[in-house]
């Protein structure tokens, strides 16, 4: 029994479209092994970007502190001026008041 030619062409067609998924499929794993690789070098670029940024955190968080320290330093010395000028201010008071009552009282 003579085969049907159109049996034959869509056997050859068959056989075209199966070499075509071969060949997508060899594509398909080239594409793959790109994006891997890409992958991989932007996971390397992310990662030195973060180590810079963290090295730059880290750098601003010491100059924060040392900033903060001397502010703290700055402040204790105001207060210790303050009470210093408090006290002083006090006393005057206090013999002004002991002075004018002194003066008062033996009249």
């Amino acid at each position: 029994m003579a085969e049907d030619p159109r049996f034959e062409y869509l056997e050859g067609r068959v056989e075209e479209q199966s070499r075509n998924w071969d060949r997508l499929f060899e594509h398909v794993g080239r594409i793959d092994q790109k994006i891997d690789l890409v992958a991989v070098a932007l996971s390397a670029r992310i990662d030195r970007s973060d180590e810079k940024l963290q090295d730059r955190c880290d750098a601003l968080e010491a100059k924060l502190d040392a900033r903060c320290d001397t502010l703290d330093r700055k402040v204790d010395d105001l207060r210790s001026e303050l009470s210093k000028q408090f006290r002083w201010t006090m006393g005057v008071m206090v013999t002004l008041a002991t002075g004018v009552l002194t003066a008062v009282l033996t009249r």
